[in-house]
């Protein structure tokens, strides 16, 4: 195996060089260096930077003084999670518009006084601040729950809307780390005997939503129910006569629908719709839901739906139509077609209109949906169906005209390797701080779960509020970095890129909440190809790059997200292999659950063994498990 190739040897960090203090940033890339990790330091790359005079330097630290003064102040007269910064603006203003009546309203709920799921028990005092927690901050990211007082009610009868909700929202309360552990394998199994016991109601459907749009922790992609929750949730919402708001009496005979209750089930619908996108685009196979009536009448109605999230349906409106223009021909086996150029000049005319409308009103979550769509959009210009035309029958004529269309193509695709690079620094830069904060929510309501204040609490941050396809869209962003940067060595600033990557890094490291979790295994990846030293061209592939005047992608048939399958399958070729470290899902607890008051570590349940050495761990099934050395391609029949 090659060894790790640093970067910018013999070049400390900003912090570092202020402080004439070696640096080992090159060696720990991405992760920040020692000193810079130490002191929670945003550690970035600057050959330009100069010192800062002391006098200067002596200022600047007072000025910072005053400002952890004045925010530790107003943490400590506020009991409320803090708001995305960038996000603030708009989200602020959609919550006055969406804000429910307040949990003091005295309207009757059919909610017992305690809530019990396994060993877990949550009093319904508790729940109602839950749900105030949901409302104000996650609700106005993705709104498609009806009002406040009306979930408060359906709660009651629905036990997995209730779980799902308390899951959701606990991930901002600090010292509810072990608690939401707990909650992991107990949520799952409601939510597989729900699929047979549970009638279909509109409630089940929006619980199963809310698993997907926030997922509970998991293991390798291959754990994660999130694509079995939104079929679920589908299906049952198709069963339920969603699809056609115009025709429900033809689906629930009898059933009286007041205004509240059908603008609820037409966002339920519109929420499938986009949950459906989002994860299939993730995960690179084709949605299982097209745009039809529903979708389209949003669309064309302006006061349908909340801004935010009609920005939401718009966006993966345009990537269903793209999608299935460029990844799912049924011509070719790799579901590619042969020009794919005009669709992506096309779309991408588009999508700046629609960035040209709706910027000055957009949150910070719509423009990273809009750059992970447009980085999923740039990939297809990298991909062609290799189904070709023999060209002995062709005559002169064509092949002058093929030679035109190539050159053409050639040009298009460094412009749109250049756009790919642009969309995903911007991505990273709006999404990750320059300096990191650590944010953290209120526990008072902890003695309430079994916890006290003392226990061991995760620390939160505003990105806990994200749905998890914005995350998504920042891995995928990272992704690209790695191989326009260390792969295909695209003549870029490699100091502006390793600065971009070592900030993504930083974030998915936080979103971790144990050894051998998803983002845990995401960051050794990203660890691993960013220190990995690629071998140089073969001669056949230097001919074939000669020839063709531009890189190639192998994975071909992961649609939108075949970069970064690709940069990873190559990846995973040089991994030295060996035995597994990581079990390919997240340890199944005790079947009777875990009593938060027992002497039993959950960190030691949920735990997974140390990566030895230089291994990357994460390899051995994060995405294959047929590559898992324990296991053969058998293993997954």
């Amino acid at each position: 195996m090659n060894p790790p190739a640093k970067r910018h040897k013999g070049v400390a960090c900003v912090h570092c060089r202020q402080m004439k203090l070696r640096c080992d940033s090159g060696d720990r890339f991405p992760a920040p260096c020692s000193r810079c990790h130490k002191s929670g330091r945003d550690c970035s790359i600057n050959p330009s930077y100069k010192r800062t005079a002391r006098r200067d330097r002596l200022d600047e630290l007072e000025r910072e003084v005053h400002v952890l003064r004045s925010n530790l102040w107003e943490s400590s007269t506020s009991v409320n999670p803090v708001i995305d910064p960038v996000d603030t603006p708009s989200v602020a203003n959609e919550e006055q518009n969406a804000r429910a009546p307040s949990s003091t309203d005295t309207s009757p709920s059919p909610i017992s006084d305690i809530q019990i799921l396994e060993q877990t028990m949550v009093s319904r005092d508790l729940f109602i601040n839950i749900l105030d927690v949901y409302y104000r901050y996650y609700h106005p990211r993705f709104q498609f729950l009806p009002p406040k007082e009306r979930v408060l009610q359906e709660c009651g009868s629905c036990r997995l809307l209730f779980w799902a909700v308390v899951a959701v929202a606990s991930r901002s309360v600090q010292g509810c780390t072990e608690f939401r552990k707990s909650l992991i394998w107990p949520i799952r199994r409601l939510a597989t005997e729900s699929v047979i016991r549970e009638t279909p109601s509109l409630s089940l459907v929006q619980a199963y939503l809310l698993l997907c749009v926030w997922p509970m922790p998991f293991g390798a992609v291959t754990d994660d129910p999130s694509w079995t929750y939104c079929g679920i949730a589908t299906h049952k919402a198709q069963h339920l006569g969603l699809h056609r708001p115009d025709h429900l009496n033809e689906f629930v005979q009898g059933a009286a629908f007041d205004h509240e209750l059908l603008v609820s089930m037409r966002n339920t619908w519109l929420a499938c719709f986009i949950v459906n996108q989002n994860i299939s685009a993730r995960l690179g196979i084709p949605a299982t839901i097209r745009p039809d009536h529903a979708v389209m009448q949003a669309l064309n109605n302006d006061d349908y739906c909340n801004p935010t999230f009609r920005h939401l349906l718009e966006l993966a409106h345009k990537e269903a139509t793209f999608a299935e223009l460029l990844g799912q021909n049924v011509a070719t086996a790799d579901g590619l077609t042969s020009d794919p150029l005009p669709v992506i000049q096309a779309t991408d005319l588009e999508i700046e209109q629609f960035e040209m409308r709706h910027k000055s009103t957009w949150t910070t979550g719509v423009e990273r949906s809009l750059l992970g769509t447009k980085l999923r959009l740039y990939s297809y210009a990298f991909l062609r169906s290799d189904s070709t035309v023999d060209c002995r029958t062709e005559d002169r004529a064509i092949n002058r005209r093929r030679s035109l269309t190539t050159c053409t193509s050639r040009i298009s695709f460094f412009s749109y390797l250049s756009k790919c690079y642009v969309a995903a620094l911007r991505l990273i830069e709006i999404s990750c701080p320059t300096e990191a904060t650590n944010l953290t929510a209120p526990d008072d309501d902890l003695h309430l779960l079994g916890l006290s204040s003392t226990s061991a609490a995760a620390e939160s941050n505003s990105t806990l509020f994200w749905p998890s396809s914005e995350v998504s869209n920042i891995i995928s962003a990272t992704f690209v970095l790695l191989q326009l940067t260390k792969r295909w060595n695209f003549n870029v600033d490699d100091t502006e890129a390793d600065n971009a990557i070592s900030r993504a890094w930083n974030l998915l490291s936080s979103l971790s909440i144990a050894e051998g979790d998803h983002y845990n295994r995401i960051c050794d990846i990203i660890e691993y190809i960013g220190k990995l030293k690629w071998p140089s061209s073969s001669k056949s592939e230097q001919h074939q790059q000669q020839q063709q005047q531009q890189p190639t992608l192998l994975t071909r048939s992961r649609m939108g997200a075949s970069i970064e399958w690709d940069l990873i399958h190559s990846a995973r070729r040089r991994f030295d292999s060996g035995g597994a470290t990581y079990s390919r899902q997240l340890p199944e607890m005790q079947q009777s659950g875990v009593s938060l008051n027992s002497n039993i570590s959950v960190d030691a349940m949920i735990g997974f063994p140390e990566m030895p050495g230089e291994r990357c761990a994460a390899f051995d099934d994060i995405l294959w498990p047929m590559w898992d050395s324990n296991s053969g391609p058998n293993h997954l029949s």
